[in-house]
C-alpha cells in the first residue's frame, strides 16, 4: 500500500515558474563536505565581495531592472558583471568605506577555496591522536572553566551596575540559549541574557528562545564586554516566555528561601 504525501496548504503561493522549493536545491556532494566547504570558504574569502559581488545589493538592482527576472536572468545578469568595475564595502566602523573594484567572478572564487583547501588538508594531515586530545581537554576544562567564570562576572558587573540582581540560567535555559537572568526584584521582573564569547558562532538553534546576547573578549587585564543599550527588558509575552518566566521565578525564589 503506497502512502500519500500529506498536502499542506501555504500561506503565499510561489510565483509562476518560480517555484523557490525546487530552486533551492543543494548540490549533491560527499556526506560531511558541505560544512567543510562552507569553513575553507570563510577562510579562503571566496565569496568575497571582490570575487562574486555584494551579492545582497546586486539581487536588488537585478530585481528592480528585471522585475519578471528567472533565475537563469539572474545568472547571466551577474555573470556579465565579471572583470566590470563594481561597489564594495571595506573596513568596518569608522574606517568603513566604498571602494571600486573589478569583479573577478565565480572561477576566482574557486580558486581561492581550493587553495585554501589543500592547505587545510596538509594541516589536517599533520594532526596526531596527542593533539586531538589536547584540543578535547582543551575543550571540556579550560574552555568550559572560563566561560562559566566570564559568565559569572558579567552577570554581576551588570546587575551591579544597574542596582540589579542577577542568576545563572538553569540546565532548562541553556538547552533554549539562556545562559543568566538579570533580575529586578521590585517588580519581579527577569530579563534573559546569553553571554558568549565574540568567537563563537551566534547562531540561534530552532529550540532557543530569542534574547539579547552579549559578547564577549577575554584580554590580559581582563573582560571586554558588549550589550544592547536596550538589552534589559523583558520579553514580548507568549506561551514560551510564560514558561520560562514562572519556572525562572520559582527557581528565584527556591534560592532566596535557601540563603
Amino acid at each position: 500500500m503506497t502512502r500519500k504525501r500529506k498536502i499542506i496548504a501555504p500561506d503565499i503561493q510561489y510565483k509562476e515558474g518560480h517555484n523557490l522549493f525546487d530552486l533551492n536545491s543543494s548540490p549533491e556532494l560527499p556526506k560531511y563536505t558541505s560544512g567543510f566547504i562552507n569553513d575553507v570558504n570563510g577562510w579562503a574569502g571566496g565569496s568575497k565581495a571582490e570575487n562574486v559581488s555584494q551579492v545582497s545589493e546586486v539581487i536588488k538592482q537585478f530585481r528592480e531592472e528585471n522585475p519578471e527576472g528567472s533565475l537563469e536572468d539572474w545568472i547571466s545578469f551577474h555573470q556579465g558583471l565579471e572583470g566590470r568595475d563594481i561597489q564594495v564595502i571595506k573596513g568596518k566602523g569608522k574606517t568603513k568605506r566604498r571602494e571600486t573594484v573589478q569583479m573577478a567572478g565565480i572561477e576566482q572564487g574557486v580558486r581561492d577555496i581550493m587553495n585554501k583547501m589543500e592547505e587545510v588538508k596538509n594541516n589536517i594531515n599533520q594532526l596526531t591522536e596527542d593533539m586531538v586530545r589536547s584540543w578535547l581537554k582543551n575543550l571540556v576544562y579550560e574552555k568550559t572553566f572560563c566561560g562559566l567564570e566570564a559568565q559569572e562576572l558579567i552577570l554581576k558587573h551588570i546587575a551591579e551596575e544597574n542596582g540589579l540582581e542577577w542568576m545563572l540560567g538553569s540546565m532548562e535555559d541553556e538547552k533554549q540559549g539562556i545562559d543568566g537572568y538579570i533580575i529586578d526584584p521590585n517588580g519581579s521582573r527577569f530579563y534573559p541574557l546569553q553571554i558568549k564569547s565574540s568567537s563563537y558562532n551566534n547562531e540561534h538553534k530552532p529550540e532557543h528562545f530569542i534574547c539579547p546576547v552579549v559578547t564577549y573578549d577575554l584580554i590580559e587585564e581582563g573582560i571586554k564586554y558588549k550589550m544592547l543599550n536596550n538589552a534589559l527588558v523583558e520579553p514580548q509575552e507568549s506561551d514560551t516566555w510564560g514558561n520560562i518566566k514562572e519556572r525562572t521565578r520559582i527557581r528565584y525564589n527556591n534560592i532566596h528561601i535557601d540563603n
